[in-house]
């Protein structure tokens, strides 16, 4: 049994995307999600980042919550995430995710940047403070606060 070289897959993925994009139909997140998952793991992310251009990885809150999750891997991936998100338009749906995500990692600075620029005050601010409490970082509570 031979295995196929990886490449051959995201050749093969990106073909399948390209596809269902160019027949209207939806795009399979699972599709999407081991696209990503296979050129971040590769280190290809300028082809990520185009395909992301092209439309052949489609938007969606599903895609900016994976590619944040590659951010302590890969830094460029908080801001083509961020990015992502604008283009998308405000929904609290996805303000939800990239806040539950970015506690989830500990950057609660990020978090606090992410409520700011999003106006996002009406977001519940004792989440933020607990984490920054669990944290027991004093500079870290004083700054979130």
């Amino acid at each position: 049994a031979r295995c196929v070289p990886r490449r051959f897959v995201v050749a093969a993925l990106t073909e399948l995307l390209f596809c269902m994009q160019q027949h209207a139909l939806p795009p399979d997140e699972d599709v999407v999600s081991m696209l990503v998952e296979m050129l971040v793991s590769q280190g290809t992310v300028f082809q990520l980042l185009q395909l992301i251009e092209c439309g052949v990885v489609p938007e969606s809150a599903a895609t900016v919550a994976q590619l944040l999750s590659y951010s302590s891997t890969w830094p460029e991936a908080e801001v083509a995430a961020l990015d992502m998100l604008e283009r998308l338009g405000e929904s609290e749906e996805t303000h939800d995710a990239v806040m539950r995500l970015l506690l989830k990692q500990g950057k609660l600075l990020s978090c606090c940047r992410f409520i700011r620029q999003h106006r996002l005050f009406a977001y519940p601010p004792r989440t933020v403070l607990a984490a920054a409490a669990a944290s027991d970082d004093r500079l870290l509570f004083r700054a979130v606060y």
